[in-house]
C-alpha cells in the first residue's frame, strides 16, 4: 500500500514540474515584448544556430514570419525543411559540416541530407524553382530528435508515416512553417534561417 502511494506521489510529483516548466516558459515568453512592434514575444531570432542571448532578437509571430520571408526570398542555396514541432526548443538551420559532426561514424544524417538537395526541382505548389526540400514530422519530439540526428532521416521520420518530401520555393516554405507555428504550443528560444549559399538542413531541436 505504501508503495503504491509512493508510486501515486512521485508521479504527481512529475506532473507538476513538468506543467511549472511550461507555465514558467510560457510566462517568460509573454512578459517579453516584440523587438519590432512591441507586442507579446513568443519566439526569439538570431542570425545563426547557438547565438549569445543578446544576439537573439525576442520577436513575436508576424514579426518572425516577415522576418523568414525576406531570409528565405534571399537565400541561394538548397536546404532541407522540417517542419516545425512543438516539443523542442530551438527550430535553427544547421549546415552540412554541422550535419557531418553530430554523426561522425556513419554520417547517416548528412548522406541523406545531401540525396534529397539533389531532387529539388520546381515548387509543388506554385511552380517556381525551388530551394527547400520539405519533410513533415511527425513523431519528432524531445525524446526522439536525437536518434534522427544519429540514425538519419530514412529509418526515423521518413518511416514513421509522413508523406513524401516535397519541392517548395522559400515563399512556399514560409508558408508551410507559419502553419504549424500558429499553435499556441510553438514558443521557440531561437529561430534561425539559412543564409547566403550555404547547404544544410533547418531542424527542430534542443541544444
Amino acid at each position: 500500500m505504501f508503495s503504491v502511494w509512493l508510486l501515486g506521489l512521485t508521479v504527481a510529483g512529475a506532473v507538476v514540474v513538468l506543467v511549472a516548466v511550461r507555465l514558467v516558459r510560457g510566462g517568460a515568453s509573454k512578459r517579453k515584448s516584440c523587438a519590432r512592434c512591441g507586442a507579446g514575444a513568443r519566439h526569439g531570432y538570431s542570425p545563426k544556430a547557438e547565438s549569445a542571448r543578446s544576439d537573439i532578437e525576442p520577436l513575436c509571430v508576424s514579426c518572425l514570419l516577415a522576418q523568414l520571408e525576406q531570409d528565405y526570398a534571399a537565400y541561394r542555396g538548397r536546404v532541407v525543411v522540417l517542419q516545425p514541432a512543438s516539443d523542442l526548443p530551438c527550430y535553427v538551420f544547421r549546415d552540412r559540416d554541422y550535419l557531418q559532426w553530430v554523426s561522425p561514424d556513419a554520417q547517416h544524417l548528412d548522406h541523406e541530407v545531401e540525396g534529397l538537395l539533389k531532387q529539388i526541382g520546381a515548387c509543388s505548389n506554385c511552380g517556381q524553382a525551388a530551394r527547400c526540400m520539405w519533410v513533415e514530422s511527425r513523431g519528432l519530439d524531445g525524446k526522439t530528435f536525437e536518434v534522427i540526428l544519429k540514425r538519419g532521416l530514412a529509418k526515423t521520420v521518413l518511416a514513421w508515416g509522413n508523406p513524401a518530401p516535397v519541392s517548395l520555393c522559400g515563399k512556399c516554405a514560409v508558408k508551410r512553417i507559419s502553419h504549424s507555428l500558429g499553435g499556441e504550443s510553438f514558443s521557440y528560444i531561437e529561430v534561425c534561417s539559412p543564409h547566403g549559399t550555404d547547404e544544410g538542413a533547418v531542424l527542430p531541436m534542443g541544444y
